[in-house]
């Protein structure tokens, strides 16, 4: 993934260096002009180099896996202070449906929200015992696997012993997450459960040649 990146931007960078000497070469312009042209283009080069690799390394906003194992989770809350409207990290690792793993791990930030706190609570003090803990996005009741829907009665029990117990300090009231709809920019169908038993392929029978 990262080296197709790599590899993206240089290609870019070696059409553009492609252009400009082709211009060069066939136009009229002055000398200090052509000059000038590829000084600039070495300058741009250098500094979106820079600019590019500061980047790496900071959680990405893309859209994230529909089926995934949830690593660690990290919950900035909002602060009136400074005006930050508060965001969920997550790194996680990208499965298929045998609860293999596809990719490597990437870290993911989301916009925060109350309900969505409280579920990655939840999850992360079964990932801090020892579970393993699968996280889906946009998956339908009828597309989730069987083990998922068995598993997932356990995590949510967890979830809910901690939303009555906060109900329960905060005199009664109801918490702001629940009924809560899903802040822009967080996956629908967001939800975290144990993780299923890898599923091996099947060996099949070996066929020997002639």
């Amino acid at each position: 993934m990262i080296q197709t990146a790599i590899f993206g931007i240089l290609a870019a960078y070696a059409v553009l260096a492609i252009l400009l000497l082709s211009l060069n070469i066939a136009s009229l312009w002055r000398w200090w002009i052509k000059g000038g042209a590829i000084v600039l283009t070495a300058i741009i080069f250098v500094g979106s180099y820079v600019a590019i690799n500061g980047l790496i390394g900071w959680p990405s906003t893309s859209a994230m896996p529909d089926r995934f194992q949830l690593l660690y989770t990290n919950v900035l809350e909002p602060d009136r202070k400074t005006g930050s409207a508060g965001a969920v990290y997550m790194w996680v690792q990208e499965i298929d449906k045998d609860s293999l793993p596809v990719s490597p791990p990437r870290a993911y930030q989301i916009p925060y929200s109350t309900s969505l706190a409280e579920d990655i609570q939840a999850a992360q003090e079964h990932i801090n015992a020892g579970d393993q803990i699968m996280g889906e996005t946009g998956t339908t009741e009828e597309g989730k696997s069987e083990d998922a829907k068995q598993a997932e009665g356990e995590l949510g029990a967890t979830n809910d012993n901690n939303k009555a117990q906060q109900s329960d300090m905060q005199g009664g009231q109801q918490t702001a997450g629940s009924g809560e709809l899903a802040a822009p920019g967080v996956p629908l169908g967001l939800r975290f459960s144990p993780m299923p038993a890898i599923r091996l392929p099947d060996k099949g029978a070996v066929v020997l040649g002639n």
